[in-house]
């Protein structure tokens, strides 16, 4: 598709975004049709609508075909994200239930295992042909029209959606169906007019002093105190599991392992094995949610994440750029993929399906979804481009990580409806961790993206260090700096940034861009910016003065200083220039003479001093150092 269509980073970043906006806006509305039309309905309404965006996307002619039909078929697949989960707890016993909706996880995970495989076939025998991925969108089709028929043909319609809209008749046989017993339907189907309906009703009645509704809308969800207890703890932990990067390493599995250093078709077969290992994982989550309970899960697939992911930044930090760092990235990947599908995932699924009472879980598992898909998309936009190319690897996303930890361990709980009980106290801590979430995240915002707005592009910086822990190894090739310049040129261009610590460099890579930058447009270049840290330690050795170790007015007033003594002895910049070409013919052949001799590095700082003393020496006294 890159090839064909002609895409930027930044197209492939809007690509992959435009789809999971059509997702969060799909999964609110999903969540608002099947309260109102049912699960069944709805659901297969989206499966319709994924058949015919996955079709428009195969045939679009151009870019902008592509994001419409990208959209749309974003949109029927966040409706079926949202209302999936819901059909499936609904319809399965409450011992049963988180196997049940866990599935619905397995199922999707298994489906994007399959693309991994087929894409790794086809994009290895065909990887010359641009219109490959066409051919892999038009495959995905085929199973979509089986489900359809399979839908329509034997999943029945929610009981509780049934029971809860009058329909009690039909509820009692759709129920029987899916039942061993008459017994067990009718104790069923006696609990959800007795505890589900009625109770949910009743406090809402007695919550907002209005008359009792069968649904509970938006407005309601928001005024009432534990429905909107109920909602934050869903949107947070929705949050979270998308805040942990599974999206890059779903989306972006082959760029990232790519970047780390293995070629396109390799990148491609590794693939399958995060597709295989997220299926695994899923499998293996479904099978012990049941034993060690949502919390305990979630909190150890948020530990296992995040220490894996700080071993791909230390991973990326060691190693060079080269196959064995990206091996080293891809066996990395298997674990952080396996405790965010395994755990936080299935955790995800299984409880924006089962936390919310039935007046409001259509709605409010579309919200949940909604917040995971917005959290998704600005991930998955960000992270093409080319200035955040780098970050998965180089731990930005550690930030957005810790929060989540202590979040789940503070506040996640599955009879959400007790936190009533505690609300006075909960909305002191919420307030105090609000506040402390927006110091870090505003110190995070400003360091990261609002120093970074307007800088070149370059390796992005970890906290507190920022490159030099990259640059450093690099230099400590050839002890002056000059390969680890050469390979940020190689990767970003002439000019690029580097961060010594909490500040950015501008470093530029090019003769005549440097000429240009110092010599035609001098003034402006007096603002360039110099390291604190080094300007106290040479303050400190009595160094810092002189035109090198200024900058700002001080570095202005020395220039034009200089140029005007230079033109009071009568030196304008053609005599400087024939004065100073016969020293640079020198300072070449010492070179060159130094390269034959097997010098293959220089320090030039030492030689541009010897040339320029010459030369003052030369305008003083009429002759060089030499002489």
């Amino acid at each position: 598709m890159r090839r064909e269509l002609g895409l930027t980073p930044a197209g492939v970043g809007l690509i992959t975004s435009c789809f999971l906006v059509g997702a969060a806006f799909g999964s609110i509305f999903g969540g608002r049709l099947a309260d109102r039309f049912g699960r069944k309905r709805t659901l297969v309404l989206n499966e319709i609508l994924f058949i015919l965006g996955t079709l428009g996307t195969s045939l679009a002619p151009n870019f902008e075909t592509v994001l419409a039909t990208r959209l749309f078929h974003g949109f029927s697949s966040g409706g079926i994200t949202s209302v999936a989960p819901v059909l499936l707890a609904e319809t399965s016993t409450p011992e049963q239930r988180s196997q049940s909706v866990t599935m619905a996880l397995l199922i999707l995970v298994f489906g994007e295992f399959c693309v991994f495989v087929v894409g790794a076939i086809l994009g290895n025998i065909w990887y010359e042909n641009d219109a490959i991925w066409r051919w892999i969108n038009v495959l995905i089709v085929v199973p979509a029209v089986i489900l359809v028929i399979l839908h329509i043909l034997i999943v029945p319609e929610s009981p509780r959606w049934l029971a809860q809209n009058g329909k009690a008749n039909l509820a009692w046989k759709t129920l029987r169906r899916m039942r061993r017993s008459s017994a067990q339907t009718r104790h069923e189907l006696r609990y959800v007019y007795e505890n589900a309906i009625d109770r949910e009703n009743e406090d809402i009645e007695k919550l907002e002093n209005k008359p009792t509704t069968k649904k509970a809308g938006i407005s309601d969800i928001l005024t009432v105190s534990w429905l909107r207890t109920v909602l934050l703890v869903g949107i947070a932990v929705a949050i979270t599991q998308q805040a942990y990067g599974v999206a890059i390493g779903m989306l972006y599995g082959t760029e990232v392992l790519r970047e780390a250093g293995l070629d396109t078709k390799m990148a491609l077969i590794a693939n399958i094995g995060i597709g295989l290992i997220s299926f695994l994982a899923s499998w293996a989550g479904l099978l012990v949610v049941s034993r060690v309970g949502r919390r305990s899960l979630l909190i150890f697939g948020q530990i296992g994440t995040l220490s894996a992911h700080l071993a791909i930044v230390v991973c990326s930090a060691i190693l060079p750029y080269g196959t064995a760092r990206g091996w080293a990235t891809f066996g990395l990947l298997l674990p952080f993929l396996a405790f965010s599908q395994g755990a936080i995932s299935t955790v995800t699924w299984l409880m924006s399906a089962e936390i919310f009472p039935l007046s409001m879980r259509g709605i409010g598992t579309g919200i949940c979804m909604l917040s995971a898909w917005t959290t998704a998309c600005t991930i998955s936009q960000l992270f093409p481009v080319k200035q955040l190319e780098c970050q998965f690897q180089n731990g930005d996303w550690l930030a957005l990580k810790k929060p989540g930890v202590s979040n789940a361990e503070r506040r996640l709980n599955r009879k959400a409806a007790e936190a009533r009980e505690e609300e006075d106290e909960e909305k002191k801590n919420r307030m105090i961790i609000g506040l402390i979430l927006l110091h870090l995240f505003t110190l995070i915002f400003w360091n990261f993206v609002w120093k970074r707005r307007k800088m070149p592009p370059g390796p992005a910086p970890l906290p507190f260090l920022g490159n030099l822990n990259e640059f450093s190894a690099l230099a400590a090739e050839d002890g002056i700096g000059y390969k680890a310049m050469e390979h940020y040129k190689n990767i970003y261009g002439p000019v690029y940034t580097l961060w010594m610590g909490e500040d950015p460099y501008v470093i530029i890579s090019d003769y005549e861009l440097i000429r240009q930058v110092f010599l035609r447009q001098a003034e402006p270049a007096g603002g360039r910016y110099f390291f604190k840290v080094a300007k106290m330690l040479s303050a400190t050795r009595g160094e810092n003065h002189g035109m090198t170790r200024t900058n700002g007015d001080e570095w202005r007033f020395l220039r034009r200083s200089s140029l005007n003594i230079l033109r009071d002895l009568g030196m304008g910049r053609s005599k400087l220039d024939e004065l100073m070409k016969p020293e640079f013919r020198k300072l070449s052949a010492k070179i060159r003479t130094e390269k034959l001799n097997g010098v293959k590095a220089h320090d030039l700082s030492k030689l541009i001093i010897e040339l320029n003393g010459s030369a003052i020496e030369l305008l003083l006294f009429g002759h060089p150092i030499e002489e």
